[in-house]
């Protein structure tokens, strides 16, 4: 908790309490696949003051990929009608080799995150999900 105050009033501590927890790292996966950059940069930006919700976040992200690369996930009934419909829109906005290429940059932020290559991770991934959102292929190549 970094803060350019001296001392952090109650109604500091439930401000910031609030925002922790209006989103979850699973409410990223709707804006990120609808296309709703202003509402997924929110939800980032809320997120990045948990410093270990970029490792869910990336997780998620991956999961819900490879899922879609997958194409077995009409058969999963148990998946809910949402998800199947989120996968089937990832499945029709990007071909398999996007798909793959958006795995390899996960995988790099995670090797980030880990320390593995330099960089901010965040900004990785708030690049990746702008790309994704927008769906800029050049950028995603």
């Amino acid at each position: 908790l970094t803060t350019d105050k001296k001392n952090i009033t109650k109604d500091d501590l439930i401000n910031i309490l609030f925002k922790q927890n209006k989103f979850s790292c699973f409410d990223l996966l709707d804006p990120l696949v609808q296309g709703n950059t202003d509402k997924l940069l929110e939800i980032i930006k809320v997120l990045q003051t948990d410093p270990q919700q970029i490792n869910i976040i990336t997780y998620i992200i991956l999961q819900e990929i490879e899922e879609a690369i997958a194409n077995d996930f009409q058969k999963k009934s148990y998946l809910g009608r949402s998800k199947i419909n989120r996968l089937e829109t990832l499945k029709k906005k990007y071909t398999q080799q996007t798909l793959a290429t958006i795995v390899y940059k996960i995988r790099d932020i995670e090797k980030t995150i880990k320390g593995a290559k330099s960089g901010d991770p965040w900004q990785l991934l708030t690049t990746l999900c702008i790309n994704m959102a927008t769906q800029n292929k050049d950028l995603l190549n």
